[in-house]
């Protein structure tokens, strides 16, 4: 061999091991950035699925739209104001129970509440349901800031040894709010912060005896 080729051949030899190098580098590089990837992917993203999937539907991700805000509201206000057996047990039960939902103030209100009405509530259970077609465009109003003002329409059914006491359609008024929340205790990321204004009375089904 003579001096020359020995020296391409150490050139090439270099060559090779520096390529084997740059491509260790890369692929160390590039499952770095995998896993980073994965990390961020792996925490709960949110998806909104619009009410009629028919035509199709544009989705994308980290946006709430007026409807969800509409369902969050009415189905932990249903929860609240579901008691089964004892409204002045279940009441505060389910207030405790659903605190991942509730701002810390709304909590303390609904809690004060519950303290004021608590002999009211003894033995009593209740019912909420929706009003049925009672949403429109009108019952979410976004107030920027990731909060919403949700006009809530429902039928509030109270019972007293099994007898029904009160069946009536009742109008609330509750301020949404979206917040960095443990998607381990509130997958939804939204809040119950207060009602901005006192419910309002729109029609009892029994009015012949109340």
């Amino acid at each position: 061999m003579t001096p020359c080729s020995f020296r391409d051949e150490e050139l090439n030899r270099r060559r090779y091991v520096r390529a084997l190098q740059v491509g260790l580098v890369f692929l160390a590089v590039s499952q770095l950035l995998a896993y980073a990837g994965w990390w961020h992917a792996s925490g709960t993203q949110r998806l909104s699925l619009p009410p009629q999937l028919r035509y199709g539907a544009t989705l994308h991700g980290d946006v709430v739209h007026p409807w969800e805000v509409y369902v969050f509201a009415g189905y932990i206000h249903q929860q609240i104001n579901n008691w089964t057996d004892n409204g002045a047990i279940d009441n505060l039960e389910n207030i405790q129970r659903l605190a991942a939902f509730l701002s810390p103030d709304y909590r303390f209100w609904l809690t004060r509440e519950h303290q004021r009405h608590e002999a009211q509530f003894r033995n009593r259970q209740r019912s909420v349901s929706p009003v049925l077609g009672s949403y429109s465009n009108e019952s979410v109003h976004p107030l920027g800031q990731d909060t919403w003002q949700v006009i809530l329409d429902v039928r509030l059914r109270d019972y007293l040894e099994d007898q029904i006491y009160k069946d009536i359609d009742v109008r609330y008024f509750l301020e949404v709010v979206l917040l960095d929340a443990d998607p381990e205790t509130n997958e939804w990321g939204l809040v119950l912060n207060r009602q901005y204004q006192p419910p309002e009375r729109l029609r009892s089904h029994l009015s012949a005896l109340e």
